[in-house]
């Protein structure tokens, strides 16, 4: 069976490349991303774009949870990424 994953993860970029409306947005996966500590870390998807003239940066996190809520240590799991 494929990874669900890996699967929402193309989708998330697939959707990301359609949606993007400025020639300067870019759509990055598998990428490594420095948090506000400095440490390196990779996020599936990462959207880099400017919103009013100043950077923006979205990263996506695509996993398959069996669960149909999503604890709350795992959202904190991501926060300490970003």
């Amino acid at each position: 069976m494929a990874n669900k994953g890996k699967s929402l993860e193309q989708l998330v970029g697939a959707i990301q490349e359609i949606l993007k409306e400025r020639s300067d947005t870019v759509v990055l996966k598998h990428t490594r991303l420095k948090n506000l500590a400095g440490n390196s870390r990779e996020c599936d998807v990462i959207v880099r774009t400017k919103l009013h003239g100043m950077p923006a940066v979205v990263a996506f996190e695509c996993k398959d949870y069996t669960k149909k809520a999503v604890d709350a240590h795992i959202i904190n799991g991501f926060n300490g990424k970003c």
